[in-house]
């Protein structure tokens, strides 16, 4: 098991810094007045989507098929968690950037991953649903999604000479 979990965690570092490359080159290259580039898109709509069907094939006692349910959902999340800061700095003018995103990341990161691990055993003793934690994983996601819809790149970096 502890073979199957490294490799996992290597094929998601891999992806995330592949979806990264990819958000910079490709998202530059076509510049819209929106900032959610199909990336963070797809990533928000495929933990939406995936959510339940993995959360089922994880509650399966067949080994191979709860890999391919860890690797599964990797993808998405990959896809979404790769540009997901690129997205987020773009949001804010230069001196302030870092400052921006750190604040906001680190204070959404304590109201909801801090969180999180109450509310789904609440969730699951309140609903009696075992598949409680797919259901919240695809709420949030799909908020995600309306989210990233709206977003616009208000600080365009600047032409390159």
């Amino acid at each position: 098991m502890q073979n199957s979990r490294s490799l996992i965690v290597q094929k998601t570092v891999a992806s995330k810094s592949q979806r990264a490359h990819e958000f910079r080159h490709v998202g530059l290259q076509n510049p819209t007045p929106y900032c959610s580039s199909p990336l963070l898109m797809t990533g928000a709509t495929g933990i939406a989507l995936l959510s339940y069907p993995c959360f089922l094939w994880l509650m399966s006692n067949d080994l191979p098929r709860m890999i391919a349910a860890q690797i599964l959902l990797t993808m998405p999340v990959a896809c979404y968690m790769g540009p997901f800061f690129a997205a987020v700095a773009d949001l804010f003018p230069t001196p302030q950037r870092y400052t921006g995103l750190s604040v906001g990341y680190n204070i959404g990161a304590a109201l909801f991953s801090g969180t999180a691990p109450l509310v789904v055993t609440l969730l699951i003793e309140w609903s009696g649903n075992v598949l409680a934690p797919a259901f919240y994983l695809s709420f949030y996601a799909t908020v995600s999604l309306a989210v990233t819809l709206t977003l616009r790149n208000r600080w365009p970096a600047p032409p390159a000479p």
